[in-house]
């Protein structure tokens, strides 16, 4: 099997055809992941395609957070889709140690050796990169009161700031 994320979590390069295009689309489901921010199954989406020992895997995936606001600390929800395009050359030893100044295209190439590569990795760090780092469950959160604690989403009280400026 080219592809069996359930058994190996890897890619079988060899068995992929040199000019084809391979699309396979899948769940996997939440427990899986062992992510605790992840609230649903992860739908995946691939194409693969092998040019010589090139391999080009462009994916998405829909799936789930369950975070907390960063201002007001109240629980929610947001459903993500995010994208990757990616190429995996063959490991060459001169790939090492020589230098040169890094663009964002050489992000998107990743080399891999032997006959597999870890799919499983590039696609739970795309879930995590899809983590924010200050969730905020809508824009314009007004957050909570630091002097008595109110969420200022839900009530009022007598330290928040006027909106009218004198």
């Amino acid at each position: 099997m080219v592809l069996d994320l359930k058994r190996d979590k890897k890619l079988h390069v060899g068995q992929l055809k040199d000019g084809s295009v391979e699309r396979f689309s899948f769940v996997i489901s939440q427990e899986a992941w062992n992510l605790k921010l992840l609230a649903s199954n992860v739908t995946v989406s691939l194409m693969i395609v092998k040019r010589g020992t090139r391999i080009r895997v462009k994916g998405k995936l829909k799936f789930k957070l369950q975070l907390e606001c960063y201002r007001c600390g109240e629980p929610f929800t947001t459903d993500n889709e995010e994208s990757f395009d990616l190429l995996f050359f063959v490991e060459h030893p001169s790939f090492y140690g020589r230098s040169k100044e890094l663009t964002m295209e050489d992000f998107r190439v990743l080399p891999y050796n032997g006959d597999e590569i870890d799919l499983w990795q590039v696609l739970r760090e795309t879930i995590i990169l899809a983590i924010p780092t200050k969730p905020l469950c809508k824009p314009d959160c007004k957050g909570l009161c630091p002097i008595c604690g109110v969420n200022w989403n839900l009530t009022t009280c007598e330290h928040q700031p006027s909106s009218t400026s004198e």
